[in-house]
C-alpha cells in the first residue's frame, strides 16, 4: 500500500489525473471551528478519474442527464493509501465502474494523509476538506446533479464519506455566503470505521487482540490507540472521539 502524494499528479495509462481547488467558501459551522483549531486550511489537491472498460477515464464536462458517478475515498487508516492506480485500493475504483452501465466513471480523491512521525501533519479536518473539494468539483465543475452522485468509501474512507454526507445534510442550503451543494443521492460504505472512540476497545475484542491487520501499527507498537487514529485526531486527542458530537452539544447547551 503506497502513500498518497497530494502535491503532484503521477501519470498512468488508464486513468486521468485532475486538479481540484480548495473550497474555503464552503466551510461553515463546526467545520470552520475545527479547521481553525487544527490550523488546517483548504488545499488544491489531485484526483484520478477511472472509467469503465472501453470508455475514456474522464467523462466529458457536460454530463449526460441522469448519468451517475462515484466519488471514491480510499481507506488506509488515515495515514496510508492513495487514489492512484498503483495503490492496492485502486481495485475498488476499477470494480465500482463495472457495477452498472449508468455509472461509468469514478473520481478518486487524493486527500491529504495524516501523520505524527517525524512531524505532525494534516490532522482532522484536512481530509474532510479535501473530500468536500472533490464533491464540489463534481457538482460545480463537471456539472453533475447531486442526486446522481454516489459517495463511496472503504475503511477510513468510509468514515470520511459518512462525515462528508453528514456535513452536507446538516448544513443543507448553506448560510449567508456559504452556498453548499445539495447532499448526494447515494452513500456506499465498504467496511467503514465510523466509530473512532474506544467504545469497542474492550478485553477480548478484535481492537486489542487481532494481530493480522494489513495496517498493523508500526509506530506505537500498540493495537489501541493506533497511530492512524492519533495522527488523524491531532490536537483534538482521543477525548474528542470518546465524547462525541451529541455529548459536546449537550454540555454546551
Amino acid at each position: 500500500m503506497s502513500a498518497a502524494s497530494e502535491v503532484a499528479i503521477w501519470p498512468a495509462s488508464d486513468v486521468e489525473g485532475v486538479w481540484m481547488d480548495g473550497v474555503p467558501h464552503l466551510i461553515t459551522a463546526e467545520l470552520e471551528i475545527f479547521a481553525a483549531i487544527a490550523n488546517v486550511e483548504p488545499a488544491r489537491i489531485p484526483g484520478y478519474w477511472y472509467g469503465k472498460k472501453g470508455a475514456l477515464p474522464k467523462p466529458i464536462k457536460q454530463t449526460s442527464p441522469r448519468q451517475r458517478v462515484f466519488l471514491y475515498l480510499h481507506g488506509g487508516a488515515f495515514i496510508y493509501g492513495s487514489a492512484h492506480p498503483k495503490d492496492l485500493s485502486s481495485y475498488i475504483s476499477r470494480s465500482l465502474v463495472e457495477l452498472s452501465d449508468d455509472v461509468p466513471h469514478v473520481l478518486a480523491v487524493e486527500y491529504r494523509l495524516s501523520s505524527i512521525y517525524p512531524h505532525p501533519r494534516h490532522p482532522f479536518p484536512a481530509a474532510l476538506l479535501d473530500s468536500l473539494a472533490g464533491y464540489n468539483y463534481l457538482v460545480n465543475v463537471m456539472g453533475y446533479n447531486p442526486s446522481d452522485i454516489i459517495v463511496a468509501g472503504d475503511s477510513a474512507g468510509g468514515n470520511l464519506a459518512l462525515a462528508l454526507v453528514r456535513y452536507l445534510i446538516e448544513n443543507n442550503g448553506g448560510t449567508a455566503g456559504t452556498p453548499l451543494p445539495a447532499p448526494p443521492g447515494h452513500l456506499l460504505l465498504i467496511s467503514p470505521c465510523p466509530d473512532l472512540s474506544n467504545s469497542h476497545a474492550k478485553p477480548g475484542s478484535a481492537a486489542v487482540t487481532y494481530d493480522m491487520d494489513l495496517l498493523s501499527d508500526r509506530y506505537t507498537g500498540k493495537r489501541y490507540p493506533p497511530c492512524g487514529l492519533l495522527a488523524y485526531l491531532g490536537p483534538f486527542g482521543l477525548g474528542m472521539a470518546v465524547v462525541g458530537r451529541s455529548k459536546r452539544r449537550e454540555d454546551a447547551s
